[in-house]
């Protein structure tokens, strides 16, 4: 093989990339955030009545309201449903009792034709 391809040992300062810096700039910028963060958490952590070691309560309160209204909105769901079933039952028998009220009126007035086909006397005196 040939030195001519060989690297040089050190490289020049100025073939440092560009990109390097926008890295820095980053991770200054993501620990500025993190500070940030830790300042606004700093009064709740410190604050004994809203502490308690190892669970972030607000986190908590706020998966407790969530599950507070998908059981809300779940029961109002099922309340629906099952007012839907009641009225169709409703309706169900109220058609039933239409149905037995028109065959009851229809016999009565077959058995009356029928009587009066026959030639009794239907007259009350």
């Amino acid at each position: 093989m040939t030195d001519s391809r060989r690297l040089p040992e050190k490289l020049p300062r100025t073939t440092a990339r560009p990109e390097v810096v926008g890295i820095d700039q980053r991770i200054a910028a993501r620990v500025a955030q993190m500070r940030e963060g830790e300042a606004s958490r700093r009064p709740r952590f410190f604050d004994a009545k809203i502490r308690t070691i190892g669970v972030d309560k607000q986190a908590l309160d706020a998966q407790v309201l969530e599950k507070l209204a998908r059981l809300y909105a779940d029961r109002e769901k099922e309340r629906a449903v099952e007012r839907g079933v009641m009225e169709a039952h409703e309706e169900l028998a109220e058609r039933e009792m239409e149905a037995e009220l028109r065959a009851a009126l229809a016999k009565q007035v077959s058995e009356r034709l029928e009587r009066e086909a026959g030639g009794e006397d239907t007259s009350v005196v």
